[in-house]
């Protein structure tokens, strides 16, 4: 069994996402089995199921009951299978009934069992399946497969039979890929990974996920879970491509997606693909597969095309080899044509997104262009130029100048990954070990030997420090109100430091409530906490003991169970684990377009801007950059140094054109480019 989760943003059309970075909150799995049938003979049943949702953890229960069907006796394909899903769906339903309308969630799915040649497809919800056969894609199951999983009644799923050839290519989805790219451009996605030795990929077109399986049971060994170093509960974070696939096929499944030219005869109306039944199979008749999505009369053409051919073999060597060079000029031409096309459009396009899709497509183009014609002039310059427009959509700065402050190691801190800076004069570290949180002076002149301001067991006016968890700088709403460090624990006692004075308690209303805590953050007196399993942020406004005040809820119907850090500056930034940037005005939530990127942010761990800073800033560490958006979520540069690996915290003062960070357990700063 193996299951992959999304680890990356969206992906869109018609760019492919990487094994086991596409699957939103879903599973993917290979189950095979063993089994006897009446006769006595011995076949073993392979099933591929896809499960899209947006909760991991109700995917895999209801994944769980549908392979206890599946593996049960002395019963049918299709009475396991609608069972199963039958199953899942009254678990889930009633998971459903218990939790809060908020907290409801519906799954789709997607099953094929192969059993040597033969094929039996059942589908749920939203789910969708495709076989890609000479060619030419056939669909499914077309039409509504009926509701999800985890509606109130049980959904009567869609089950097929059909016969499968040895070369076919079996595919399953959570949505519908025709709502992205016709027919002929999915099938030649596919057949291009076909021809260059992929066996087994998993891809996205707009928001539909899929798996693809090339050849009947054949999914490498790799992708059984009992083979994996790793347990099978444990989050597959990456699945080596490499040693599955041939260099080319890795390129397509990591973004360089071909576009293919089929060139498929047409001229029949399409009729259905297979026969289809609903609830217990009577064990029909398997079904060929039938034209369904491209036109007929291939047997026509087929039959001209080898008369055309056997003409050319019989005038001799000289026509054909007239035919091949002006088929390679036409190949030449025709991609040259594309990727002047798919340029053109890059660079008047304003969406950073669209352009670097574009050059993408491009960039493929002329590379298929030089395989024709080695070193044409022509093919040379505008491969050139693309390079040239894919540099400026990168806009990488290096970042030089950076000195380091203090090794917080040699000091005794184990994993400092909280950073406030105050006028850039004194630094505030956090570590949550034993080290606590200490004071470090950033001044020329100054000595940066750390000096604690609280560690467990620290004495205040009322309660003693527990173990720090968050800290934030408290931004004064005018000249009465508090000016310094705040500091979490993870009793939830809130304390604040002064400058220069003995730490205090402030009271907080009702911190036993919040269900987690990731960060604290200061704005204008307010404390504002971030609650991710509330998918929340919670506010506070100031009064004489501190913030016992009513908490408020900042944000609607957000889903950010995964955050990882927040920011203000009177709107709220969220950024997350699986590198999403949210941004809640008034409580709405918008999430920033990250396609002008040339990665996907990698698992980020900090965010930051302010009232009168202009960019936000977020540290992208397993990329080693730094990542910079305007204040409407676009793209606006990269800052690039080694020294970035293994960044855990950030602080920018755009106004002394400086920041700092915290990389390999080791304080530094650098001045901010301009």
């Amino acid at each position: 069994m193996a299951v992959l989760t999304r680890d990356t943003a969206e992906v869109h059309e018609p760019e492919f996402a990487a094994l086991g970075a596409i699957l939103p909150d879903g599973l993917a799995v290979r189950h095979g089995h063993a089994r006897r049938l009446p006769d006595g003979t011995r076949v073993v049943e392979t099933l591929y199921a896809l499960l899209g949702g947006p909760k991991h953890a109700e995917a895999g229960l209801a994944m769980d009951l549908l392979l206890e069907e599946f593996t049960a006796s002395n019963r049918t394909v299709s009475a396991r299978l609608v069972e199963g899903i039958q199953s899942a769906s009254r678990r889930i339903a009633s998971e459903n009934r218990r939790s809060l309308a908020h907290d409801r969630f519906r799954l789709d799915l997607a099953i094929v069992v192969l059993r040597g040649l033969e094929a039996m497809f059942s589908l749920a919800g939203g789910a969708h399946a495709y076989v890609l056969r000479g060619g030419q894609l056939f669909e499914v199951g077309a039409g509504d497969a009926g509701p999800p999983l985890g509606d109130d009644d049980p959904p009567i799923p869609i089950f097929i039979r059909a016969h499968i050839e040895p070369d076919d290519i079996l595919f399953l989805s959570t949505g519908n890929l025709l709502d992205h790219a016709d027919a002929d451009r999915i099938a030649a996605w596919f057949a291009g990974g076909v021809k260059k030795g992929a066996r087994w990929l998993a891809a996205a077109i707009g928001n539909q996920v899929g798996v693809a399986v090339f050849e009947p049971g054949g999914a490498p060994e790799e992708s059984r879970g009992r083979q994996l170093a790793i347990p099978v509960a444990d989050t597959l974070r990456a699945i080596p491509i490499d040693g599955m696939m041939s260099g080319a096929a890795v390129a397509l499944v990591r973004g360089v997606a071909p576009v293919v030219r089929l060139f498929v005869p047409t001229g029949s109306e399409p009729h259905e693909l297979a026969q289809r039944t609903r609830g217990e199979d009577p064990r029909p008749e398997p079904v060929q597969l039938s034209r369904r999505l491209s036109g007929g009369g291939w047997r026509r053409y087929f039959v001209g095309a080898a008369a055309v051919v056997a003409v050319l073999i019989v005038l001799g060597v000289t026509l054909p080899a007239m035919f091949s060079k002006d088929r390679g000029e036409a190949a030449y031409v025709s991609a040259m044509t594309e990727a002047e096309r798919a340029y053109r459009a890059s660079i008047a396009s304003t969406d950073q997104g669209f352009a670097r899709t574009r050059l993408r497509e491009a960039e493929f183009a002329v590379v298929r262009a030089l395989d024709i014609r080695k070193d044409d002039p022509a093919a040379v310059k505008l491969q050139e130029s693309i390079k040239t427009e894919i540099q400026k959509l990168d806009r990488v700065v290096r970042v030089g100048g950076i000195q380091q402050v203090i090794d917080l190691a040699a000091t005794g801190a184990r994993d400092p990954s909280g950073l406030v800076v105050e006028a850039g004069t004194t630094a505030y570290v956090l570590d949550q070990s034993p080290w606590g949180v200490r004071k470090i002076a950033l001044e020329p002149n100054k000595p940066p030997e750390p000096q604690i301001v609280a560690v467990r067991g620290t004495q205040t006016d009322e309660t003693p420090v527990g173990d720090p968890l968050a800290i934030a700088w408290l931004y004064p709403m005018d000249a009465r109100s508090r000016l310094g460090v705040m500091l979490l624990d993870r009793d939830r006692n809130l304390f604040y430091q002064p400058a220069n004075k003995p730490l205090v308690e402030l009271a907080v209303r009702g911190a036993s409530a919040w269900q987690s805590v990731q960060a604290i953050r200061g704005y204008v007196g307010n404390l504002y906490v971030l609650d991710p399993k509330a998918n929340q942020v919670w506010r506070y406004l100031p009064n004489w003991s501190g913030y016992d005040t009513e908490m408020k809820g900042m944000l609607e119907g957000a889903q950010i169970g995964d955050a990882r850090d927040f920011t203000i500056d009177g709107n709220i930034y969220i950024l997350t684990e699986s590198g999403k940037i949210w941004k809640f005005v008034e409580g709405v939530g918008t999430e920033f377009d990250l396609r002008a990127l040339d990665k996907p942010l990698n698992k980020p761990t900090a965010i930051v801007t302010g009232a009168t800073a202009r960019g936000i800033y977020v540290a992208d560490p397993n990329n080693q950059r730094i990542v910079v958006f305007d204040k409407e979520g676009r793209f606006q540069r990269q800052l690039v140094s080694e020294s970035f690996h293994g960044l855990t915290a950030l602080a920018v003062d755009e106004a002394l054109g400086k920041f700092w960070f915290i990389a390999g357990k080791k304080l530094y700063w650098a001045p901010l480019p301009k």
